[in-house]
């Protein structure tokens, strides 16, 4: 800040000259403004306070008013001093002491957002101007060394960038780049000034040079600074040409602040990758790391830099292409597929699977598997080991989900900057695969372990590159980690190839009975950082209830609420019949959390009610033709969605009489209570999915599949119905509806709840 305010007196000593001896003169005060709008530019705000804090005190000379203060200018003094130290050549040294500004909030630094203005500039303004008022000495030095300020501002091509800078940035620039310094510096020699002058202003510019944001809000000195979280994020996944690139960008905007030029705003563009969010609030920076693309935020200080590029380029920033998810592509490219796959109605082999309980009651659509033939065609069994080889090679070399999602890394890798090091990981995992299946024995525990770890490797080095990619993938790939490990430990195991398969994501057979495990979810720790990322995905229990062995209990529940017999996603018949409801609140064991059964009811029919008012009123079909012009049906409630949030939420008050609360969340757990309670809708999905549970011993035939990795090593558990399958507590519950993903109730398994 004292160099700032050295600035200011230059630059004021340089503007009015000798006029300056009566600081608050017309002259002087004119020419004050011009220096801190044209020269610093700050706001209004500030230059008004600044202007102000030095005319409006009271001296020993005219202030228009014809009127003295008593204060005198002593002989080391000027008008400026005098008014605001009248004891100045009493003092020693630094008479006023720097008070230190408090600190931010450290939530609101944490949020990066918008702050109101605390007035502190103004303050710090009043307290530097009165340490650096000039002195007479100050005048005289000045006056000596000044450079004259049209020839400061002239402005000359910088032959690094090819735009034009005033001479006074260009010898600013005498480290960060010679060869403009030397333009700046030889059309001053030539224009006679001393090279002594020349190396005075080179040091000022420099300095001017340091403060890049001094016209800029508080949050732009945070992002150039580092301070501001979105920084410091993004800086863990730049290289160091991408920190060189960023840095680059602080000069370069710099430059564009003060002086704007169209031909620099489509340079910069151009060699960062400018584009902005599909909100127009946010700047990406294309050009750096995938992670760190955000790394400009979005904030007040975003909108300063948007407006400042998009002022000189006299048009808008473009968004990023259309289409263009990088998460939704590695996702969509990294579910498991394999290319041989078998159906029953074609496989001998694949019937005699399906034909086995619980899969023989699922749709004849999903009696379908990936996996190897033999000579006639047939699907062969791994069963006891003798194919496991067969199968773990089928895995490496038909693996479309891997070579699909290298090849989109390695586009995205062009066009969003994607680290190559997340299609490396894959690459080498692939490589290991095939050292393993040459090298080791197979079936055993060791090629097992090997996979796992190889597995874990590779999860780990994606997520240190990229956790959004991490996420979107390791889901998938945690299928492929689970029945790879398990094939090598010889274990009958297959991949469903129907990507719609109910609940389960893998098939695991024993030859005196069947399961389906499924991968509830992979939690992934990192050791080095003592980061903890979990992936997983949960369930809708539409599907889940498919594995019941009671026929009547498979079709309760759906999974979009909306749809005609299920308005609010539980069967309307059974809502609407006392009977019906009193049983699944029975076997639900949820019984003794609800205070008035009959009230409660009532306002679930009265949910149900208003949804089907609303569906008449507008006219629902639930398959409309495409002749009629109509969308599909979930869009045709998704347009009143408001209305229905509405109704919900007035309902949930209603039914927050009627449930002991307390009682409620020692069964199921505070969050799934929170979920029941949001309305009428969850709150019955819930006590039949409970029931569900309850009378199926936890869904018995399904087992949850949790994956750990632990510096580089892979663990994998599975847990059955023996680690309380049945109890609701243990399960995850979400609830979407009325939208185009939808789902009704949705839930997640995960035997470590029971420590809530």
């Amino acid at each position: 800040m004292s160099n700032f305010l050295d600035d200011i007196t230059r630059l004021w000593w340089i503007e009015v000259g000798v006029e300056l001896k009566n600081p608050t003169s017309e002259a002087s005060i004119k020419g004050l403004k011009k220096v801190l709008r044209e020269d610093l530019e700050l706001d209004n705000d500030v230059i008004t306070y600044i202007v102000e804090s030095i005319a409006n005190r009271p001296s020993n000379f005219s202030l228009k008013v014809g009127k003295s203060s008593g204060i005198d200018v002593g002989s080391k003094q000027t008008a400026v001093s005098a008014q605001l130290h009248p004891n100045w050549e009493e003092e020693d040294g630094d008479i006023y002491q720097t008070v230190d500004l408090a600190e931010e909030d450290e939530e609101d630094e944490k949020k990066d957002g918008d702050r109101p203005d605390s007035g502190d500039d103004k303050d710090k303004a009043e307290k530097d101007i009165q340490k650096n008022a000039l002195t007479s000495l100050e005048k005289d030095k000045l006056k000596k060394e000044a450079i004259d300020d049209k020839l400061l501002k002239t402005k000359l091509k910088n032959p690094t960038t090819g735009n034009p800078n005033q001479v006074s940035t260009l010898l600013g620039k005498k480290k960060s780049d010679p060869a403009a310094y030397k333009v700046g510096k030889d059309f001053l020699g030539d224009k006679g000034v001393s090279d002594d002058e020349i190396e005075t202003q080179s040091d000022k510019s420099s300095d001017d040079n340091k403060k890049t944001t001094t016209n800029s809000p508080k949050e732009v000195e945070k992002i150039f600074d580092g301070s501001q979280s979105s920084v410091r994020d993004g800086l863990l996944y730049m290289s160091d040409d991408d920190k060189k690139l960023f840095d680059d960008f602080k000069n370069d905007f710099t430059e564009l602040n003060s002086n704007p030029s169209k031909e620099l705003a489509l340079e910069m563009v151009e060699k960062y990758g400018l584009t902005i969010s599909s909100n127009g609030k946010k700047v990406y920076m294309r050009n750096i790391n995938f992670e760190a693309r955000k790394i400009l935020g979005a904030n007040k200080a975003t909108q300063f830099i948007k407006d400042t590029v998009e002022n000189s380029l006299g048009e808008p920033l473009k968004g990023a292409a259309k289409g263009v998810d990088v998460k939704q592509a590695v996702t969509t490219t990294s579910k498991p597929d394999l290319e041989t796959k078998r159906t029953a109605t074609e496989d001998k082999n694949v019937k005699e699977l399906f034909s086995k309980s619980p899969y023989d009651r699922l749709n004849p659509n999903f009696h379908q598997v990936f996996g190897p033939t033999d000579e006639s065609g047939n699907l062969i069994y791994p069963s006891g080991g003798k194919n496991s080889k067969a199968f773990l090679q089928q895995s490496l070399d038909e693996n479309n989900s891997i070579r699909k999602t290298i090849s989109k890394l390695e586009e995205l890798e062009k066009t969003e900057n994607v680290s190559p090091k997340v299609r490396q990981a894959l690459e080498q995992h692939q490589k290991n695969m095939e050292n393993i299946i040459k090298t080791m024995k197979i079936p055993s525990k060791e090629a097992a372990q090997a996979i796992g770890d190889s597995y874990a490797v590779m999860a780990e080095s994606i997520n240190t590159e990229s956790p959004t990619l991490a996420g979107a993938m390791m889901k998938n790939l945690a299928e492929f980690a689970l029945y790879d490990t398990e094939v090598a430990n010889g274990e009958e195991v297959y991949l469903p190839s129907d990507g719609s398969f109910p609940s389960g994501d893998k098939l695991k057979v024993t030859r005196d009975g069947g399961k389906v495990e499924r991968v509830a979810s992979v939690s992934v720790k990192y050791g080095r950082s003592g980061k903890y990322g979990s992936f997983g995905f949960p369930g809708e229990t539409g599907q889940y209830q498919k594995y019941h062995p009671d026929p009547e209990y498979r079709d309760r529940l759906h999974s979009r609420p909306g749809d005609d017999g299920y308005d609010i996603g539980v069967k309307n018949e059974i809502i609407r019949d006392d009977e019906k409801m009193n049983k699944i609140v029975d076997e639900s064991g949820l019984g003794d959390a609800i205070k008035d059964r009959d009230k409660l009811f009532s306002v679930i029919r009265e949910n149900l009610d208003e949804i089907e008012k609303l569906k008449k009123e507008i006219d629902y079909e639930q398959n409309p033709k495409r002749s009629s012009g109509k969308p599909p049906a979930w869009k045709q409630l998704n347009v009143h969605k408001k209305r229905i949030l509405e109704l919900e939420e007035n309902l949930a008050k209603k039914m927050e009489e009627l449930i002991d609360i307390d009682k409620l969340e020692s069964i199921v757990g505070s969050d799934n209570a929170k979920i029941m309670m949001k309305n009428p809708a969850s709150m019955v999905s819930a006590l039949t999915f409970v029931s569900t549970l309850k009378t199926s011993n936890g869904l018995d035939v399904i087992e949850h599949n949790h994956q750990e990795i632990k510096d580089g090593k892979y663990e994998s558990h599975t847990d059955t119905a023996e680690d309380g399958t049945d109890n609701p507590k243990n399960w995850k519950f979400t609830w979407r509806a009325y939208d185009s993903r939808a789902g009704g109730l949705i839930a997640s398994f995960n035997s470590d709840r029971k420590n809530m």
